[in-house]
């Protein structure tokens, strides 16, 4: 059912992850040769060992990969229409942390929106938007990219890694983040909706069978507009006894809902309850 248009005042929701793959894993160059591999994705085991010929220092070893801090998998940073607010505010410029990795001098970072989140393990980062810094976190000097198309926002997936001057460390595991969305956005276009149950509503049957109700920002008061969420009246059933927005759950670029029935039997035993998912859309 797409009829999801709101969010409860009080809950913010998270987004349901995709376990990533363990490490990329890269062919090691012939240390005969002593060159770094295509694009610096690997390492030789005989890097600490090369001279300057080799473009390495002696003695010298390539840090590890960092590991990936913020954002998590499925993370939002917020609404689209923040474009052009300073950069901390700014959802289109999100900040990019990582831990340190000893030994690094300098870390690289990569991300595209042309790899979906379910395959980023595999990402071949083609035409990648690129950041250099010797911090543990970057920000890009732009805003990104995003659709403004419902669902506004678009989905990235990054990685970095950690070089000095013997050679540069394989790629991070790869994580994907949402950028220009929000949790509390069911219709997709860049503002937060408004979700609230009303468990004690009859709504035609016979005892509490409950009710719940969307309103979409940013109409003002005066304006909003409220609808009904078509679920079938259940007597008794209490339903919008809680309501929560979840994230993007199904990964269409919508947010999503869920909405319990506390007192739901459905068939089942008596005050067994039940939760029920509602996708966002259009």
């Amino acid at each position: 059912m797409r009829a999801w248009l709101g969010i409860t005042l009080a809950l913010t929701g998270c987004s349901l992850v995709v376990n990533p793959r363990a490490q990329n894993e890269y062919d090691l160059v012939d240390a005969a040769q002593g060159t770094i591999p295509d694009g610096g994705e690997g390492r030789s085991d005989a890097a600490t060992d090369a001279g300057p010929d080799g473009g390495l220092d002696a003695g010298l070893d390539v840090p590890a990969s960092p590991v990936l801090r913020f954002p998590w998998n499925g993370y939002m940073t917020g609404s689209v229409h923040t474009g052009a607010l300073p950069a901390e505010r700014n959802a289109l410029r999100p900040r990019f942390v990582w831990e340190p990795s000893e030994g690094a001098e300098r870390y690289e970072l990569q991300l595209t929106a042309s790899c979906e989140a379910q395959t980023r393990a595999s990402c071949v980062f083609d035409g990648a938007i690129e950041g250099v810094t010797s911090e543990t976190e970057w920000r890009p000097d732009e805003a990104l990219p995003v659709s403004m198309a419902p669902p506004v926002g678009r989905r990235y997936v990054w990685r970095a890694r950690a070089c000095n001057a013997a050679g540069c460390s394989d790629w991070s595991q790869v994580r994907y983040l949402d950028v220009g969305r929000q949790p509390s956005d069911f219709n997709g276009d860049g503002y937060a909706d408004v979700l609230i149950g009303a468990p004690g509503e009859d709504a035609g049957a016979e005892g509490q069978a409950g009710r719940s109700f969307t309103f979409y920002g940013p109409a003002p008061a005066e304006s909003v507009g409220a609808y009904q969420t078509e679920h079938p009246t259940v007597a008794n059933a209490a339903f919008g006894g809680s309501v929560a927005a979840v994230g993007d759950v199904n990964g269409d670029g919508f947010s999503d809902a869920i909405i319990t029935a506390p007192l739901a039997s459905y068939g089942g035993p008596a005050l067994a309850g039940r939760a029920l998912f509602f996708p966002g859309g259009a």
